[in-house]
């Protein structure tokens, strides 16, 4: 009997439909194709894009369409100039246009304030603006503490020295005396920095 049950159960036509489904989830997933999607070189709209990187670098990337071009009657792309200028509009740097597509990264440039850079060209010794960029503005490596984050500061900083301190004395126990003291300067190096760091912090009421 027992035999048969087997043969029932290897039989073709047992359990098709499980066998079925299985095979059609594999089958489809194998027939998935990764499809491969290229960036195009250019978009045929002017832009004029300016991304921070750090408090040094930035990055810009252009674009000029031959009907901004004509507008301004600019034979040669070459012939714009841009400016990085500040919020008093004061010049910073300025950077030859290389093409109609292009970008650049500005490297080893401090700026404290907004900055955007300013595309154009010098018809009889002016300069004639024909498109800006966005405004970033300049990294701020301050943090700020509201006077209740400082309290936590203060008291995490506390717990933290007090548990280093705790564990020290634990392990005094056949220490020599050179190593005690090299592990009470270490403790209060990690103190004596925790406070320095915390001084440094800018703290507010933001």
């Amino acid at each position: 009997m027992d035999n048969q049950l087997i043969k029932d159960s290897l039989e073709s036509g047992s359990f098709s439909s499980s066998t079925h489904a299985i095979e059609t989830i594999s089958f489809d997933s194998a027939q998935v194709v990764q499809k491969e999607y290229s960036i195009p070189q250019r978009y045929y709209k002017d832009q004029l894009v300016l991304l921070p990187i750090n408090s040094k670098k930035f990055y810009i990337y252009w674009e000029f369409t031959n009907n901004l071009l004509e507008q301004f009657e600019i034979e040669y792309a070459t012939q714009i100039q841009f400016k990085v200028i500040d919020n008093q509009s004061h010049i910073i740097k300025e950077i030859d246009c290389l093409g109609e597509v292009g970008e650049y990264f500005v490297n080893d440039l401090q700026y404290t304030t907004k900055i955007r850079v300013v595309a154009g060209y010098y018809k009889d010794d002016t300069f004639v603006e024909i498109m800006c960029s966005n405004r970033i503005g300049a990294f701020n490596t301050q943090i700020n503490y509201k006077e209740k984050d400082k309290l936590v500061y203060l008291k995490k900083e506390k717990g933290f020295t007090e548990i280093i301190r705790a564990s020290l004395q634990h392990f005094t126990i056949g220490m020599s005396s050179a190593s005690y003291l090299k592990e009470i300067e270490r403790l209060q190096e990690v103190s004596k920095s925790s406070q320095n760091i915390f001084s440094s912090h800018t703290l507010g009421g933001k």
